[in-house]
């Protein structure tokens, strides 16, 4: 199994998202997530930080790149997320690690 808490991609289930957030052009904080093997309900997302970074056209504006949530998972894991909006292609867009661990499985 791979470090727990280190970054890697968290599996988000489909029409799982938060339609008000997107609609202000925001990714949505999922519901339901796939972590550690097993579909888990997300009881509590707080909304965090914003990352930016460069153009990637050379020019010097700057966009946001990744938006970071704390979610609350409902067997009591606590993960740190971001989503990338930079992901290409089959790349992942949903990145965690966790913060906390939950009752064993």
């Amino acid at each position: 199994m791979a470090d727990p808490f280190s970054y890697r991609p968290l599996g988000v289930a489909p029409g799982s998202f938060d339609p008000m957030a997107m609609s202000t052009g925001e990714p949505g904080p999922p519901r339901r997530v796939e972590w550690d093997g097993r579909s888990l309900a997300v009881v509590h997302a707080a909304r965090g930080r914003k990352t930016t970074g460069r153009d990637r056209g050379g020019s010097d504006e700057r966009y946001i790149t990744r938006h970071w949530y704390t979610l609350h998972l409902e067997d009591g894991t606590e993960l740190e997320a971001y989503f990338d909006r930079r992901a290409r292609g089959r790349a992942p867009r949903w990145w965690a690690r966790m913060r906390s661990a939950g009752e064993p499985a």
